[in-house]
């Protein structure tokens, strides 16, 4: 009985290391989320957008059309990105967070909304 015993514990050790190696990450480490502070106005997933550059702002965002509108748009700056997002027209999917922009700054295009993005997961289309 007493084998049985060590062996189920073996079983137990062996399962648990292998589940805790397999843990989903949900932030992206390449991506500086400095900028993303207070409360999340709103959470996406699997969102299309286009990453520019806004000269206004001196900023990269990602463009996105609001889904079941034809003139609204979210632009959700980046903070800090890595070389490899820093290309106008770029396409990528992605899931993450809105936050406020900076206080009293609006888009000067009707439709369109200033926010911080921090970006949970992205895939390059």
């Amino acid at each position: 009985m007493e084998m049985k015993k060590q062996i189920a514990v073996g079983w137990v050790a062996v399962l648990m290391l292998a589940f805790s190696r397999c843990k989903d990450k949900t932030s992206d480490p390449i991506l500086n989320d400095e900028c993303a502070r207070g409360n999340i106005l709103k959470n996406v997933k699997e969102r299309s957008g286009t990453i520019y550059y806004n000269s206004l702002e001196k900023k990269y965002a990602v463009h996105t059309s609001e889904q079941g509108t034809y003139d609204s748009q979210d632009i959700g700056f980046l903070c800090n990105p890595p070389d490899s997002l820093k290309i106008d027209g770029l396409a990528v999917n992605f899931d993450g967070d809105y936050y406020a922009y900076e206080k009293d700054r609006v888009a000067p295009i009707g439709g369109a909304t200033y926010y911080y993005l921090h970006i949970t997961k992205l895939k390059k289309d």
